[in-house]
């Protein structure tokens, strides 16, 4: 049923022009992804229906026998490992050189690392910046500019396309401690329960591609992961009508929980749109008032973002308001202090000759030692 729900989905995905096109905005990727969600969700509709009557034909065929489930998890536990010990084989992998991306789809069979070799190596030298607790959630693209080894032949990143190397950078030994526990709690249910091979599905399809992909970063396939895990580790426990005590305080705290994760999601969506359109009010219609407006609101749904800050200051600058200008850009430097780019804004709107435009400049050289408009104010 897995194969029925996801097919009209993989159709589109592999065919599509703005999802199958290298270098696109991502704007234009927009309604292509919307149409990718409502095919997968018509063709997960497709599979509910036919469920019933293809389990009941497929039963007789589930394995029972405790020897041939172990021999299946061993070959769905080879088939996730593989693909990390594909990419080790690569010398990329092994000495961390920058080697670009391919476009081509013939790096689907290729065995180069495709780049996760210097990514993963940011990745652990990240690791050792903060090696109990980590640098906290989302801080590669940050780590990677301080700890990149070239400015040169490297393609920067969300992600160092690894679970592993990336809980090692973000979360430290705790995360990656916590993480293993839960992949082995899942192992463990795996190996002891009678699990549906559907739901068993779930996790170890993830587990093979996050070993050297960023998919456990999209919270549309964390989410249902760990919810399959959940099931997994919890067992299937018997139907009841006896009301339990304490139901209603937890049906209601997952329901907060439920409306928080979606306000989570959906503010910093909303906050990105508003700092667009207040982009296009300074940059295309040449109205900084309401490019200032636009950037209050994008920072007023996403107070830990420091785009709508620069694009404050950049309106302020062009309605003449210096000293305006130069508060928002410091405003930058408090939200992500350890973001080169915000430290950055603010040097290059400060006096050249200024002491805090050195002091700017000197947190950049800390920040991003491989900065392009460093190497071009070093070579000015």
């Amino acid at each position: 049923m897995g194969a029925v729900a996801a097919a009209p989905a993989v159709a589109y995905g592999l065919t599509a022009h703005a999802l199958t096109t290298d270098n696109l905005p991502l704007e234009d990727r927009r309604a292509a992804g919307a149409v990718f969600g409502l095919l997968l969700l018509a063709g997960c509709a497709l599979a509910a229906r036919a469920a019933p009557a293809a389990e009941e034909r497929v039963s007789r065929w589930e394995p029972r026998a405790r020897g041939v489930r172990g021999a299946c998890l061993a070959a769905a536990l080879v088939m996730a490992v593989m693909p990390l010990g594909v990419l080790l084989t690569g010398s990329d992998v092994r000495d961390c050189r920058p080697t670009g991306i391919g476009g081509n789809v013939d790096r689907v069979t290729s065995l180069e690392g495709n780049q996760r070799g210097p990514w993963w190596c940011e990745a652990g030298r990240g690791w050792r910046l903060a090696p109990v607790a980590g640098n906290g959630a989302g801080s590669f693209p940050v780590i990677e500019l301080r700890t990149r080894a070239t400015g040169n032949g490297l393609v920067q990143t969300r992600d160092p396309h690894g679970m592993w190397p990336e809980a090692a950078s973000a979360l430290g030994t705790v995360g990656v401690a916590l993480l293993a526990l839960v992949w082995g709690l899942a192992g463990w249910a795996l190996v002891r329960r009678r699990v549906p091979s559907a739901l068993a599905a779930v996790p170890l399809a993830a587990f093979a591609q996050a070993q050297a992909d960023w998919v456990m970063s999209w919270p549309a396939v964390a989410v249902p992961v760990g919810v399959a895990i959940g099931l997994i580790a919890g067992g299937p426990r018997a139907a009841t009508r006896r009301r339990v005590a304490g139901e209603p305080a937890r049906a209601a705290a997952l329901a907060v929980g439920v409306v928080a994760v979606a306000a989570a999601a959906w503010l910093p969506y909303l906050a990105e749109h508003a700092l667009v359109d207040g982009q296009d009010a300074l940059y295309v219609r040449g109205d900084p008032g309401g490019a200032y407006r636009l950037a209050s609101r994008a920072a007023s749904l996403n107070p830990l973002a420091i785009e709508p800050a620069q694009l404050k200051g950049q309106a302020l600058a062009a309605a003449g308001d210096r000293r305006g200008a130069l508060n928002a850009f410091r405003e930058a430097t408090r939200v992500q202090p350890d973001n080169p780019a915000s430290w950055q804004s603010l040097a290059q709107a400060l006096p050249g000759d200024a002491s805090a435009s050195r002091a700017a400049w000197a947190r950049v050289a800390e920040l991003d030692p491989h900065s392009p408009a460093l190497a071009a104010r070093r070579g000015g």
